[in-house]
């Protein structure tokens, strides 16, 4: 424009044709100007968009999945393919990425797993704990140091209101020593089980036999025993009477026995008796009908005394006296 515009103020006739000329010049100059611009810019604008390209096939679209993978890993859904990524340290982070997602899913299964542990250990702790306060068995936890907790149970079954009065009288009581409790905790806490009866006196004064068992517990960070105690006065009850009728029983066995010895020897000498006259009054020829009937009570006394020997068979086998004899028989 400027040059144009000089050669305007300057223009003469003498110089016309070498206007015209600069004219035509500058004209094939803009046109190749103008050529050389579309070039640059065609130039720069694939040069721009390889470079786009370039841009995010290496990199935005490699940071675009990591975002996502991100993403995915915050919401919970670990599963993705790793694309092809050329920058190495952004292949890397995906590398990590995508192994820390593997890793995941183990801790979040893991978890799941602890989850559903914790669920059933607070389940089972409930159970035990509503065991523990509603049994009518006693049971308490101690160490060397002392009772540490009793259940109702326990404080019911020997007439007491907390387990510090418990450790107050446990010797009144009639618990056991320390130095035998001592023994029995190095026992138990080795990793072994102690069972014993133990009658322990309430604090009314009464006699309250029992079956304590001694199990190894972890309570409170210490290594601790837990006694079950087992009311077992029924039992003790029972076992008596049973006593009883057993020792009842085998006096009337006994007597039953005496009786039927003795009454076996009473009929059994009148009977010898019978069988001897009977024998003699056959000996004597009586009268064909007499004859009869002396035979027929023989026969008779030989029955009923046959009745007798087995009668006295079972006593013998009941008092343990009764011998079995060799013989031949047919």
């Amino acid at each position: 424009d400027d040059a144009l515009r000089e050669m305007r103020d300057n223009l003469s006739s003498d110089s016309e044709f070498v206007t015209t000329d600069a004219l035509t010049s500058i004209e094939e100059r803009a046109a190749a100007a103008d050529k050389a611009a579309w070039v640059v810019f065609a130039g720069g604008l694939l040069c721009f968009g390889l470079y786009l390209f370039i841009l995010n096939w290496h990199i935005v679209r490699p940071v675009r999945w990591t975002a996502q993978k991100l993403e995915e890993i915050q919401q919970g859904s670990l599963h993705g393919t790793m694309p092809v990524i050329r920058i190495s340290e952004m292949y890397n982070v995906g590398l990590l990425l995508d192994r820390f997602s593997e890793h995941l899913v183990e801790l979040y299964s893991h978890a799941s797993q602890l989850e559903e542990d914790a669920a059933g250990k607070r389940d089972l702790e409930n159970l035990m704990r509503t065991v523990f306060q509603a049994s009518l068995d006693g049971y308490a936890v101690w160490s060397m140091e002392g009772i540490l907790v009793a259940n109702p149970g326990l404080l019911r079954f020997v007439g007491l209101n907390t387990p510090e009065e418990l450790n107050e009288k446990r010797e009144s009581l009639g618990l056991s020593s320390w130095d035998e409790l001592g023994d029995i905790y190095a026992k138990v806490t080795a990793g072994g089980t102690h069972r014993k009866e133990l009658l322990i006196r309430s604090v009314s004064g009464e006699n309250l036999p029992c079956e304590v068992t001694y199990l190894p517990i972890n309570f409170r960070g210490m290594s601790c025993v837990l006694s079950y105690f087992r009311d077992i006065r029924m039992q003790k009850r029972t076992e008596e009477e049973l006593r009883f009728a057993k020792d009842a029983a085998e006096q009337a066995a006994k007597v039953k026995s005496d009786f039927l010895a003795r009454m076996s020897h009473e009929i059994r000498t009148p009977m010898n008796g019978v069988l001897g006259l009977t024998h003699l009054a056959l000996e004597n020829s009586p009268p064909p009908s007499q004859k009869m009937y002396l035979e027929k009570i023989q026969a008779s006394a030989r029955i009923l005394l046959g009745v007798i020997n087995d009668i006295l068979d079972f006593s013998k086998m009941e008092s343990g006296k009764f011998h079995l004899e060799r013989a031949r028989f047919s």
